[in-house]
């Protein structure tokens, strides 16, 4: 899987350092899980983003989708046989986003599956 990454320093200093871990851990490893059944070496691509734009910092995942995703609430139905032990990343990242006013949106359009979220601006003191 290739990664193509661009991160401004700047960004996500409001968040706890766990916090940080767990939206960005949940993202990335769902992005590394789906694409690793994916066949195709050259689809195996996932671009992580995290920028300011005004005063919200951004951070965008997207990587290749083979098919829509069965949704529920707005967000993907986990593909793992367990669901009762499973799909609950997404739900983790959406709370802690709500701790910090934060929201998310997810796009399955065109073949990519897209995850941004937009984050006030820690205020400087």
């Amino acid at each position: 899987i290739d990664l193509t990454c661009m991160v401004d320093k700047r960004c996500l200093t409001g968040l706890s350092p766990v916090d940080v871990y767990s939206v960005l851990g949940n993202l990335m490893d769902n992005a590394v899980e789906y694409l690793s059944k994916i066949p195709d070496q050259e689809k195996r691509i996932i671009s992580l983003s995290i920028c300011r734009e005004g005063a919200m910092d951004i951070v965008q995942v997207e990587n290749y989708l083979q098919e829509k995703p069965e949704e529920n609430r707005g967000l993907p139905i986990t593909t793992k046989s367990d669901k009762d032990n499973h799909g609950f990343g997404l739900k983790s990242v959406q709370y802690i986003l709500k701790k910090y006013n934060g929201i998310m949106r997810i796009s399955t359009e065109d073949n990519l599956f897209s995850v941004t979220i937009a984050l006030p601006q820690k205020e400087q003191l």
